[in-house]
């Protein structure tokens, strides 16, 4: 049974963040997958996997970052340099970038640490057989740059004992699923395209034709494709006419754009 429901992850401050919820499997021992979107889609997206969660004793919650519906918005001094603004970007240094990362990353642990204290999901159990319960989270996109802040942060001094003793009864995996370069420090290839780095593409349109681009489908020449020729793949960026892109057969609120 699919759940929507919000976390105080900060009390002081009031911050909460949405998500939504398989619910548990009728298994005593199951795994939780903790799913965090990326930057064009919402937690929504995810709405398809919950229902089959129950099959593979599996639970899915999937939050929705601060930003996006449901959880709480950033502040004005927090969305500062994350605007089309230039300017405002050129004029934020490394370390704000960082901290703000890292805190993004805090939320995250946060989130964890409370849904542990309120969901009554199992711990990770160890026998014969391997390891079963626990939470595995995992980062979609650009959700990765975040998962990945969350993990860095585990040791670090923004969490207190206490809640790093309780993550380390849970947490079991982290999975990074389609990664941009830049998430995991790795240079963008020069023969890349990409339509948000096109000065000749107006800014309100770059968002609208990425969409478009990563949900369409692409026909490759068998050659290429049997070759892994990279660069004649790079080089195909319109999408097929064979199937209809993903984008216009998805429901409006999968695509909630960022308040940020």
């Amino acid at each position: 049974m699919l759940v929507t429901n919000q976390i105080v992850i900060d009390p002081s401050s009031n911050v909460v963040i949405s998500y939504i919820d398989s619910g548990a499997p009728s298994s005593s021992s199951y795994e939780t997958i903790v799913l965090v979107h990326g930057n064009s889609f919402s937690n929504a997206i995810f709405k398809r996997l919950l229902p089959l969660s129950a099959e593979f004793s599996i639970r899915i919650v999937a939050l929705s970052r601060r930003g996006f519906a449901g959880s709480t918005p950033f502040a004005a001094t927090e969305r500062e340099f994350l605007s089309d603004n230039e300017e405002a970007q050129a004029s934020a240094s490394e370390q704000t970038k960082a901290d703000f990362l890292s805190l993004r990353g805090l939320e995250i642990l946060q989130f964890v640490d409370e849904f542990i204290k309120c969901s009554g999901i199992p711990a990770i159990e160890h026998s014969e057989d391997g390891r079963a319960g626990g939470i595995v989270l995992a980062g979609w996109s650009l959700g990765s740059a975040f998962t990945l802040a969350a993990v860095a942060n585990v040791d670090s001094q923004l969490v207190s004992e206490e809640m790093r003793g309780r993550l380390g009864q849970y947490l079991r995996a982290h999975i990074m699923l389609e990664p941009a370069y830049t998430t995991i420090g790795l240079p963008v290839p020069s023969a890349t395209w990409l339509p948000f780095r096109d000065p000749n593409i107006p800014l309100a349109s770059r968002g609208s034709l990425f969409c478009l681009l990563v949900t369409g489908y692409f026909d490759y020449p068998e050659e290429i494709v049997s070759a892994r020729d990279r660069d004649s793949a790079f080089g195909a960026i319109t999408p097929s006419i064979s199937r209809i892109p993903s984008i216009f057969t998805l429901r409006k609120p999968n695509m909630m754009k960022s308040s940020y």
